[in-house]
């Protein structure tokens, strides 16, 4: 086990025709300079990207971001797994261990919300025992809400193919219908849509960090970088504000086929009406951009309240929260803490 070096290069390229799909380095030329280089929280010569090698030969990699998670007002320096590739000689054997213990004994906190195929089968339940005695432990769960506009078209798309989709799609738009006056529209609330994030967050953040039990930093520089500056994912930033100076907060979103992606959220805690307005605003310009539905993914109990005022339903895809913390425990319940996509590896 060892962390990746420019000497590294052509073993990793050779490893990259092997995989069965191509991880993110190969969507960009940019990514891997603006993952591993530019990120803020990259404090010193260490490249996180985690290598595996069988004599000259790389065989698997996980890739891991630094951040800092905010523990009742007080930072801890974590790292989320974000990209893991074995060679598929290597998926059943016990190079996943491997790399997983090694990232556990060089950093306090691991966090992982287990969306690639190896963390999701490694969580079942034969496999406790076995993560156990890794020193992980499983969390709780990323829920996945979905909101379907009315639209017939979408309604009756593939009816004679599965008739159950047509019941379960007529069902989510008649609520979404019915709860459509539950939720409001911005009001005195101005929303704007921004390339980057304005000054104003960062004196939200400095607010908030403190208001959550357990929150990874959301900082402009943090921001910038994980959204403005992002190499081939096209994000849209929306900030709500109450005044000329009276910043509220901010909701970044993005498309995905004909699908809106809310991806992240930040607003004071007491302040749902400026959260569900930058919902509401999303959905009506995203619905223009071609949206007929809307998908969200998190853990936090607070944002799950808000996504069902605003007509959404909690679809069956229960994704792990796996953590590894030196010293075990310590951590508030997961329901409690501020994860989003921008946390996980759904948007890299």
């Amino acid at each position: 086990m060892s962390y990746y070096q420019e000497s590294d290069e052509p073993a990793l390229k050779d490893f990259y025709e092997k995989v069965w799909t191509p991880p993110s380095i190969k969507k960009s030329e940019q990514w891997f300079e603006w993952f591993f280089f530019q990120n803020p929280h990259r404090t010193n010569d260490l490249i996180p990207l985690l290598l595996g090698y069988e004599g000259n030969e790389i065989v698997g990699h996980l890739a891991l971001r630094p951040t800092y998670f905010w523990i009742n007002g007080q930072p801890q320096q974590t790292v989320f797994s974000i990209d893991l590739y074995l060679a598929p000689a290597h998926r059943k054997g016990t190079l996943f261990m491997r790399l997983m213990v090694k990232q556990a004994s060089d950093f306090s906190i691991v966090l992982s919300t287990g969306q690639s195929r190896a963390l999701r089968s490694s969580g079942e339940e034969s496999n406790f025992k076995r993560w156990n005695k890794w020193g992980y432990w499983v969390a709780g769960n990323v829920n996945q809400w979905e909101k379907v506009f009315f639209d017939l078209n979408y309604l009756f798309d593939g009816i004679g193919r599965d008739p159950k989709r047509f019941v379960k799609r007529a069902g989510a738009m008649c609520y979404e219908a019915v709860s459509r006056i539950a939720c409001p529209k911005p009001g005195n609330l101005t929303i704007k849509v921004q390339q980057t994030f304005d000054a104003g967050v960062d004196a939200l953040w400095e607010k908030t960090k403190a208001q959550y039990q357990c929150i990874t930093q959301r900082d402009r520089a943090v921001l910038n970088w994980r959204f403005a500056r992002h190499p081939y994912v096209n994000y849209i930033i929306l900030e709500a504000w109450g005044g000329a100076s009276d910043y509220k907060g901010y909701l970044v979103v993005r498309m995905d086929g004909d699908t809106g992606v809310l991806v992240d959220v930040l607003t004071e805690s007491s302040e749902s009406e400026a959260r569900r307005a930058l919902i509401r605003y999303a959905e009506a310009y995203l619905k223009k951009m071609g949206a007929k539905r809307m998908a969200c993914r998190c853990v936090f109990e607070q944002f799950e309240e808000d996504l069902k005022a605003c007509g959404y339903l909690r679809t069956e895809f229960p994704n792990l929260i796996i953590v590894h913390s030196n010293p075990a425990g310590g951590l508030p319940p997961a329901n409690q803490w501020v994860l989003t996509a921008l946390d996980g590896d759904l948007d890299r």
